[in-house]
């Protein structure tokens, strides 16, 4: 019939065509290939920073309490949780899941319960006990149909009870908290197939956990000794064969718990440690391929650094051997650098907006990106030498955006000035003239450190050490 479809080329009718995987990356060799399709386009992310996303993670607050319920929305909590008791087998009749869920029922209307905080810390230790039950039991007989529905148990009663945590006024056992969070980490891990329908209650769990009660000492110590044992990990990843995106979550998930909370006797945000590994994620975070995920990673793992204080850092870049490292020890986004002179010019209009912002952090990371830039690019002949000079002038007006002056001074600052002069450096190994008329804005970079945290530079073709000061007098 004239008016039937037609198939494609392959002969197949009615079928459509098979998605293709994306492109593999060339734009830096250790960048990982997927095969995941997303459900709409992803637009490539410009390599400049922008001052609206930059004012966004400055002024990140942290997440609001959950909405309240609606009538509605208790009543369907209840009628759900009244159907799971119903359904409970005979032999689980006054057991420990036949109890959890009569104690989540107890405190999805907390407004009508005389004993709030005696009933909700109740539900906590019951729902504790049930998910040790579930737990048990999936060690010795795993993907069965009573298992199923225990878990499901477990999830209804998690929610309300997770729900009631944070409507009450007093304050519950921090202890029975914890270990209600750990259990349902666990049930996370144990179970992955219903791990997103379990991500509600441990997530509001752990932001609560954090931010209302201070970890004891001890608590204190076993996390500055893990993070220890993770900063020396990190520092050996170079690449993506380093590590994995599972292993990665991790250290995001031990991190964002450290800033999330408070301790007795240890300001995280002010240790240099965790800035150092803040520091690093940054970087590393860059060698993921481009998706929804990434994007969502990117924007909380570079909001850290606006958590941190300015007094947590400390220098921890190489700017002393010679030859310099690569560049991809500090910066990993696919960046092919400047391609053609129009490329160099919108540089050189990215530096003049970050200038016009009067703003010395966003002024320093859109530094940064020009010198990344100015690395990868493959014919030096778009960057001669006046034009190198003419950043240079650039980099001169943060002298005058002081950060010493500034007395939230946050670790991104200090960390991407440490960043520009590592990349001074290795542009000055590539082009030799470069160092010659860099010296004085080297002298400037280094005074707007505070004195006691101020790196030591070493010219790449010279023996001659600075740490604030040099003797020569070369101008831009």
């Amino acid at each position: 019939m004239a008016s039937m479809r037609t198939g494609s080329s392959n002969g197949i009718v009615g079928q459509k065509r098979r998605a293709s995987s994306p492109p593999h990356p060339v734009d830096n060799s250790f960048l990982r290939p997927t095969t995941l399709l997303f459900p709409r386009p992803i637009e490539r992310e410009s390599i400049w920073p922008r001052y609206g996303e930059y004012r966004l993670l400055f002024n990140r607050q942290r997440p609001r309490s959950p909405v309240p319920q609606t009538e509605k929305k208790i009543a369907q909590v209840l009628d759900g949780l009244k159907l799971r008791l119903s359904n409970l087998p005979v032999a689980e009749q006054d057991g420990v899941f036949y109890t959890s869920i009569k104690s989540a029922i107890k405190v999805v209307r907390l407004d009508q319960v005389a004993d709030e905080n005696l009933r909700v810390q109740q539900a906590v230790n019951t729902a504790c006990l049930a998910v040790k039950c579930l737990l048990d039991r999936n060690s010795r007989s795993p993907d069965s149909d009573d298992q199923h529905n225990r878990l499901e148990d477990v999830r209804q009663v998690l929610s309300a009870v997770v729900r009631a945590i944070l409507d009450t006024k007093e304050k519950l056992e921090a202890s029975g908290l914890r270990d209600l969070l750990d259990l349902a980490k666990r049930v996370e891990d144990t179970f992955p197939a219903s791990a997103a329908r379990f991500k509600w209650c441990s997530t509001q769990l752990r932001k609560f956990v954090t931010s209302k009660y201070k970890k004891p000492a001890q608590i204190s110590v076993d996390d500055q000794n893990k993070l220890v044992s993770i900063v020396a990990e990190t520092r050996d990843w170079r690449n993506l064969n380093d590590y994995t995106a599972s292993r990665f979550r991790e250290v995001m998930a031990f991190v964002m718990d450290i800033l999330d909370g408070s301790y007795e006797d240890w300001e995280p945000r002010e240790d240099s440690r965790l800035a150092e590994l803040v520091g690093i994620m940054i970087v590393r975070v860059g060698a993921f391929r481009e998706s929804h995920i990434q994007r969502s990673r990117q924007l909380e793992i570079h909001g850290w650094a606006y958590k941190m204080s300015g007094s947590s850092f400390t220098p921890t870049l190489d700017l002393v051997s010679a030859p310099p490292h690569k560049p991809t020890l500090v910066y990993a986004k696919a960046n092919k650098g400047f391609c053609s002179m129009a490329d160099v010019d919108e540089g050189f209009e990215q530096m003049s907006k970050a200038q016009a912002q009067t703003n010395f952090e966003f002024l320093t990371l859109t530094a940064y990106t020009f010198l990344a830039s100015t690395t990868l690019t493959q014919n030096q002949v778009f960057l001669p030498i006046h034009q190198l000079k003419r950043f240079n002038e650039s980099l001169q007006g943060l002298q005058e955006l002081d950060i010493n002056r500034d007395p939230n001074a946050t670790l991104k600052s200090y960390q991407a000035l440490e960043k520009v002069l590592y990349l001074m450096r290795v542009v000055m190994h590539r082009r030799p003239e470069y160092q010659g008329c860099s010296t004085s804005t080297v002298d400037t970079l280094l005074a707007l450190f505070p004195a006691s945290k101020r790196p030591t530079f070493k010219y790449p073709s010279t023996a001659n050490s600075m740490s604030g000061s040099s003797d020569e007098s070369d101008e831009d």
